[in-house]
């Protein structure tokens, strides 16, 4: 299981645990895949959310999303967080 951690534009901070996608190395996967666990990620295709940049990593995937207003809000998913009860 992978840990997202959603940063919003007003400071707040939302952490839940994640699945894994079936397809691993696609960074749309992984991002479709946080949205299901923390609903509050804005979606990137009905709204005028864009993701501007994303930096991937061995052990994380970081996504920074700006809107038309210049907000920005920051996704991080960690892949290396251990299973529960292990």
């Amino acid at each position: 299981m992978a840990l997202v951690i959603y940063k919003a534009p007003n400071d707040e901070r939302l952490s839940a645990r994640m699945f894994s996608p079936r397809k691993i190395t696609s960074t749309d996967a992984w991002f479709k895949n946080a949205r299901l666990a923390i609903p509050q990620i804005p979606d990137t295709k009905n709204t005028d959310w864009q993701i501007t940049e994303t930096e991937t990593h061995v052990t994380h995937i970081r996504y920074t999303l700006i809107n038309s207003v210049g907000q920005r809000a920051y996704v991080t998913i960690d892949r290396t967080q251990p299973v529960l009860g292990r």
